[in-house]
């Protein structure tokens, strides 16, 4: 993302537009984002509701240092927050088969309850569902 001309912001950006941020490193984007409302826009800094500063030219902040992280403000429908959605929920859906599976392993859940953590992962969950539904009626 190239610097904003001083005085010159995205029409996106104002005050009251909920935003998205997204942390990145050299890897691209590692986190799903965090959304947020803007309530302020100052010379320097845009700032969010729930805290987070922006610098007004970048539209980036940066934690710890040349090493650390840093996040990029974005406009909600922007296509690398759409993206970055779809991939956290993706790694939220795989742990939780994971963590079914591991407790099927121990005992502890059925395997139904396995099928039914893993099926959102294939797409098929109502069509469990239904079959399950149809099963015990």
């Amino acid at each position: 993302m190239s610097e904003v001309e001083i005085g010159a912001l995205p029409e996106w950006v104002a005050v009251g537009a909920t935003v998205a941020s997204l942390r990145s490193d050299w890897r691209g984007y590692q986190s799903g984002p965090v959304r947020g409302v803007i309530t302020k826009i100052g010379k320097r800094d845009i700032v969010l509701d729930n805290g987070q500063r922006f610098n007004r030219r970048s539209l980036r902040r940066s934690e710890g240092g040349a090493w650390g992280r840093t996040y990029a403000l974005l406009s909600e429908d922007d296509p690398a927050v759409r993206e970055a959605t779809v991939e956290a929920t993706r790694r939220l859906l795989k742990a939780k088969a994971q963590r079914a599976a591991d407790e099927w392993r121990l005992g502890k859940v059925s395997a139904f309850d396995v099928v039914l953590a893993f099926a959102p992962l294939t797409g098929v969950a109502n069509e469990i569902l239904a079959l399950d539904h149809r099963a015990n009626s």
